[in-house]
């Protein structure tokens, strides 16, 4: 009896590896995708409805980590947005405990991050909706509109420096 029981144990944890690894491949994979170069916008009203036709697919995904923990219920608005007029993301946390804390980065060029622009310390996030805002005279490191204005890749992160979502944004 024994033998049976260690072969199904052995299947369970081989089972239980591969699955890991499976979703850490998927994770690595959609973070290499967000940290490309920012291409196309998800259109948004200034009221956070979004332009019919005019959406990228590639905008406001959930990273495998956090798929049914949390989703983009309203991805940035206005998108196009003006310099000097606030952008806000509304979040729908659905687990308990399972969201520990949030910071929000920004960049034009992969290789040169800006941020934190936002940050929730929270150790764990309330179910619900949780509402981003930011300036988008934060996305640059020296305070010059020309820095931020065209495309914008904005990155939202757990405390735990875990990417759940990210998405461009066209600054006018």
């Amino acid at each position: 009896m024994a033998p049976k029981f260690l072969r199904a144990a052995k299947l369970i944890l081989v089972l239980f590896v591969a699955t890991g690894c499976a979703e850490s491949d998927q994770q690595n994979e959609f973070e290499q995708q967000a940290f490309s170069v920012p291409e196309g916008i998800t259109e948004m009203t200034v009221n956070g409805t979004a332009v019919p036709g005019a959406g990228d697919p590639d905008d406001w995904r959930i990273s495998p980590m956090f798929a049914g923990f949390i989703e983009v219920s309203t991805p940035a608005f206005p998108n196009p947005v003006n310099l000097n007029s606030p952008l806000t993301i509304n979040l729908d946390i659905k687990g308990i405990e399972s969201i520990s804390g949030l910071a929000v980065f920004v960049f034009r060029d992969p290789d040169r991050l800006v941020g934190p622009i936002y940050t929730n310390d929270q150790t764990s996030l309330s179910p619900g909706l949780e509402t981003i805002t930011l300036q988008p005279i934060d996305f640059s490191r020296t305070g010059n509109p020309t820095e931020v204005v065209g495309l914008n890749r904005i990155l939202i992160f757990d405390g735990r420096e875990n990417l759940i979502t990210y998405g461009d944004v066209e600054v006018q």
